[in-house]
Formats: C-alpha cells, structure tokens, sequence
C-alpha cells in the first residue's frame, strides 16, 4: 500500500512499514525504503541527506537517517612513518615495522668520490662503488662492485655495531660502539682498522665522523677535535704540517689547549671547518684558491674565526656559511659556479677566486637567498631553506638534482618532478648529495658510473632517488 493512501490525519494509524522503496511514494515524490523497514525522503538538513516520515515506527518518525559509514578505501601503509600494513609486506622493500611502524632500514650514509657506504639499522656496513684501494672494506680491493657489499674488520668479523659513516677519497670510516673509529682503504687496508691516538690507546668518545681526501676529523663528546692522516696543508689543524697515522687534537695554539666547544664538523677535500657553541665558525687547513675565505690563500695551520652564523660547510675548494640572518655566503673558488653569485658561464675557462665571502642570491643580479638554516657542500653547494633543498654549481653527473647545472640556487626535485620538501639534513661530498627527510626517507642524486648507488647499475643520478636500500 502506498504511503500516499495513507495520508488522512483524521485519526492515528500505525506505522506503515515498508518492503520495497516503490511503496514510498507521499504526493508524488518516491522515497526510500530503510533497512529498519520504514520509508524516508529527501532532507538536505540531515547528514544523511534524508529524514524518516513522521509516522515511522519505533520511535524513528521525523528522525534523519544516519549517514551511510565511508566505505573502507585501500589499505594506507608500508611507507616510511606510516603503520606497518596487516596482509603482505608490512613495509616497503626500504623499511622495517618497529613498534606498528615503518622505519628506515638506513640509519646513515656517506659518498666518498667514487664509492658510498652506509648503516644498516642494525649496526652493519655495506658500501658499493670503486674499489681499487679496498674502500668497499669486504677484504678484497678490485673492480667497482654496483651492489651492496658487507664491510669487515681487520679479524674478518662483519661490522654489527656501527652507529654512523664517513666516506672520503678512496677511504671510508665507521663510528662504533664507545665512539671507536674504524677505517679502511686507502692507507689503512682492505678491511677496517682501529684508528689509535698517539700515545697508541684507542681513539674513543667521538660523536661526529667526516672524511676528506685523504685525512679525517671526529668530534667528541666536549666539543673536541681530533684528526688524522694527510697534514701537509695544516689539515690537521695542531700547527704543523705533518701527516699522522694516529689521531691527535686540533689545537687553539701551537703546543696550546686543545680546541673545545664544537657542536657541529665539516670537512672538505683538505680543509675543515667547526662552528662552536656560541655561534663562532673557524677553520684551518688548505687555504688554496682562497677557499677558507680569510682574505689570503696563505694555509691556515691552526683553527681561525672567519664568521658567525648558524652552519657551515667546507667543500672541494670553496666554504659556504649561513649567517644569523638566514643568508648564504660562499667564498674560494667558482668552478662551475659553487659560489651561487650568478656570475659567469656554468663553464668558465679559468673559474674566478673570492678570497673573502660573496651573498648568494637567488637571481644573477637579484635578491639574496634568505630564510637558510643549513648549508651542505662537497664538488656543489646546497642549503636548507623551510626545510626543501636547494643547490647551484657543477652538474656534470646530476649532483644539483634540479636537472641541469645553475649559477644560483634552484630546487631539487624528485623522480616526479616536484620539489624536495621535507628535509631534516643533507650530506654532500664530491659529485654525490643525500637528503635525510623528516618521515625517514633517504634520497640521493649524483654520479653513479661506479655503480655507487648499490643498485645493480652504472647509471648517473640526475633527480633526489629513493636509496632502495632493503632490509632483507
């Protein structure tokens, strides 16, 4: 019977109930018939968009009809930061499921000039690259091996306490359990090796690892610098230019305190530089092509002020800083345009020297670049600026990852063409850069011919790739 026949108000009736929607019908308009068995029509001013008839029974009449639940969509999970999912793989081939959530497999990485190694969550090491100076650290030097090989030590025990890396030029190093420092490759071996101090105790307590070519630099606990290997520049930054196979400090004067004080290291191809706990950056090492930015290109053998500012980074021969104000200065030489003034041709004949330091700007001729809170270099220079990525200079092998070499800063982009965001830190070092973003993703652009991504192949980088690295 239609709900319409049964329209008189004379007197109360019961409820009608409903078994097909053809039986609600109320002058002329059909409604619905509701799996409770009672009709509804039309009410923009229900959620569900319609309302039951007054005389619905059990205590429905003029009520709205509940909104129908969001049908469940495809399971969102498996990603980095997200939650691990419930059927298949709970995470992507580059995460592992801690605690109901994805995590990244890769705890820390590093480029030296032709070979990468990184840190597995669990404390392994794995590198992949040229290996003609043993700087893969499995025991054996050779040819480039293109996929992700376990490092060793010098007892043939794999790496399993690792906590960061450093690679250099044909050397890399690990940061292990106590702060102990292992290296191999060149100068130490095939297989890592203890790095002692002079008195032959083990080098320990070292928080931060950097490599350059052919010495290296760590940070302890106090704000303390100790460095090792090739001096003949001052890179060793004790006053001397001797080159030492045992870790000594850096010191504030010849036969002095030992420097202190540091919070952050960056180290380029033979100069470093720290930036201390009240914003002083100072620097020491080779001073050729005006790099460290002091006015001179006098080699600067003891640790020297040159700026204030909220980061610091040494490259291959320039020195970039971000002043308190989020500016960006480069100073040294511009090969292919390192310094991101915007002067010059991307290839220059003979690359121009600024002993003191140039602004960055975002133009050739126009605004600075502003609002930076990090600075990274190695053979390019990149900043952070809210957090995306942003780099100028040599684009020889895709370093910049923004697709094509640039006198000033332009954004990296990723694999589908949009901007790099997110991002916490950056490492850069000869032609390679990597971006550690906040979710836990590690991406990385640059030269590839030495199969150094780990990926099976002998291919450039030329946009910020996913580092694919598996858990299994």
């Amino acid at each position: 019977m239609a709900l319409a026949a049964l329209a008189c108000a004379c007197q109360p009736r019961e409820p009608f109930s409903c078994a097909s929607s053809e039986q609600c019908v109320s002058g002329g308009i059909r409604g619905t018939c509701e799996t409770t068995g009672f009709c509804s029509f039309d009410d923009p001013a229900c959620d569900g968009g319609r309302r039951y008839e007054p005389n619905a029974g059990d205590g429905l009449g003029g009520t709205c009809v509940p909104a129908a639940p969001t049908p469940p969509g495809p399971e969102v999970c498996g990603a980095v930061s997200q939650t691990c999912c419930k059927t298949g793989p709970a995470c992507l081939s580059n995460g592992r499921c801690s605690g109901g959530t994805c995590a990244s497999c890769v705890v820390d990485v590093s480029f030296g000039h032709h070979a990468a190694c990184l840190v597995k969550h669990d404390g392994t090491v794995w590198c992949a690259g040229e290996n003609g100076a043993g700087e893969l650290g499995f025991g054996i030097a050779g040819t480039p091996v293109p996929t992700w090989t376990q490092a060793r030590d010098s007892t043939s025990a794999v790496i399993g306490d690792a906590t960061a890396i450093a690679a250099g030029s044909e050397h890399a190093c690990a940061l292990r359990a106590g702060g102990t420092v292992w290296c191999w490759g060149s100068g130490f071996g095939t297989s890592a090796v203890q790095v002692l101090k002079l008195d032959d105790t083990p080098l320990a307590g070292i928080i931060e690892l950097r490599a350059g070519a052919g010495f290296r630099c760590g940070r302890d606990g106090n704000g303390g610098i100790w460095c090792w290997g090739a001096g003949g520049a001052g890179q060793l930054g004790d006053g001397t230019t001797t080159t030492r196979g045992r870790a000594a400090p850096v010191l504030d004067a010849v036969g002095g305190p030992p420097t202190t004080g540091a919070v952050s290291l960056s180290i380029g191809s033979s100069h470093s530089c720290i930036r201390k706990a009240d914003d002083s950056i100072w620097c020491w090492g080779s001073n050729g092509s005006a790099r460290i930015g002091d006015g001179t290109t006098t080699n600067v053998l003891l640790p020297k002020k040159i700026a204030t500012g909220l980061s610091v980074a040494a490259g291959k021969h320039h020195t970039c800083t971000v002043h308190l104000d989020g500016t960006v200065w480069c100073a040294g030489e511009s090969w292919r345009n390192r310094i991101g003034n915007g002067v010059g041709t991307y290839d220059m004949p003979a690359p121009a020297t600024y002993p003191t330091p140039v602004q960055v700007v975002t133009t050739r001729g126009g605004p600075p670049l502003t609002n930076a809170s990090a600075v990274f270099t190695g053979g390019l220079s990149c900043a952070l600026v809210n957090k995306a990525a942003y780099c100028w200079g040599d684009n020889l092998y895709g370093q910049i990852g923004t697709g094509a070499g640039t006198t000033t800063p332009a954004p990296v982009l990723t694999t589908n063409g949009k901007p790099l965001t997110g991002v916490d830190r950056m490492a850069a070092f000869g032609p390679h850069a990597c971006a550690f973003r906040d979710d836990g993703e590690i991406l990385c652009w640059g030269r590839g011919i030495d199969g150094e991504f780990g990926d099976g192949t002998f291919n450039n980088r030329g946009l910020a790739t996913s580092l694919g690295f598996s858990c299994q």
